[in-house]
């Protein structure tokens, strides 16, 4: 253990003189680094059973550091730093290094498709849009439109005369599905 202690020491010999004398003993705590290892899932997935680190430093016949390792809270799909707290360790000095937690986007579960393929209708002076049907395991999405060569915006562009007949573009995104 890290301690400052005086020893005395004391040496006969039958032939010479008694030598007497003291020295110290100093032990100064050992610099460790403690990071916490990246952790992964998918989401809507159960979290990993625990969260590690990787010391490096220690002797290796030292104490085991004392610390733990905690994730910031977050559901949706992204990264999260991964935290370590140290606990009492008079025999280190501790530098903790974060690490990264992520989120993955689950994939396969949503789909989107235009009601009827599209619209198809005899000029009548009314706005004609598309409709998109989105299946998906939870709200949240988000359905842009867009016209060829334009942007994509929550506006869905309608059409009201013959001139005005073409492709209407879309798409559904959700930020925890692919």
């Amino acid at each position: 253990d890290v301690s400052k202690t005086q020893v005395f020491y004391k040496v006969n010999h039958k032939n010479h003189e008694e030598v007497k004398g003291s020295a110290w003993i100093e032990i100064t705590p050992c610099p460790v680094t403690i990071k916490a290892n990246n952790a992964s899932k998918v989401y809507d997935a159960p979290e990993p059973a625990e969260f590690t680190a990787t010391v490096s430093g220690k002797p290796g016949n030292g104490v085991p550091g004392n610390y733990s390792v905690a994730r910031v809270g977050g559901e949706t799909a992204g990264t999260y730093d991964i935290i370590v707290t140290e606990g009492s360790n008079p025999n280190y000095t501790v530098t903790t290094e974060k690490g990264i937690f992520t989120i993955h986007k689950k994939g396969g579960v949503m789909s989107a498709s235009v009601k009827d393929g599209g619209v198809d209708v005899v000029y009548d002076g009314n706005a004609h849009r598309i409709t998109v049907n989105v299946t998906c395991p939870d709200n949240g999405y988000t359905i842009e439109y867009k016209l060829p060569g334009g942007s994509y915006g929550a506006t869905n562009p309608g059409k009201v005369n013959v001139s005005e007949s073409g492709e209407v573009h879309y798409r559904v995104t959700h930020p925890n599905y692919n």
